[in-house]
């Protein structure tokens, strides 16, 4: 048999439930940082927007959304900088190419994401959450 397996992932934010139906183990860690942690895909979408990136992956040229106010201390430190299209092209992203979120054969969130992801897991565990900087989604306990 010569056909190709077909891949299919997507994430529901708002319902936070995903539907994977794939045999690659990557798109699970991509949808999971979807509705886990409310990342935005990093990969080029083709067309800009006129809303501000509510994702904490991704930045703008718009005050209280620029890459320094979300990823300031990070800046500089294991490839974070600024680097265009975050999905949207006038969006930009925290890496160029380390993430799940850009690239499904990555194995791992990039170093902005990776805090924020293990900060909600931890919510899970027996650490408490450490406080993150930024627009980011609220912790309730």
């Amino acid at each position: 048999n010569n056909t190709v397996p077909v891949s299919y992932a997507r994430a529901e934010p708002d319902y936070n439930t995903i539907l994977v139906a794939s045999n690659r183990s990557y798109y699970t860690m991509h949808e999971f940082g979807h509705s886990f942690a409310k990342l935005g895909d990093e990969y080029n979408y083709g067309a800009p927007v006129v809303v501000d990136p509510w994702f904490p992956n991704c930045a703008n040229d718009t005050v209280g959304y620029t890459c320094e106010e979300k990823w300031g201390d990070k800046i500089g430190q294991d490839g974070v900088g600024c680097f265009e299209t975050c999905g949207p092209t006038n969006w930009y992203r925290p890496t160029y190419s380390d993430s799940v979120m850009r690239n499904i054969y990555v194995d791992h969130f990039d170093p902005v994401s990776t805090p924020l992801v293990d900060n909600l897991l931890s919510i899970y565990s027996d650490r408490l959450p450490k406080p993150i900087r930024g627009n980011y989604i609220p912790i309730m306990r």
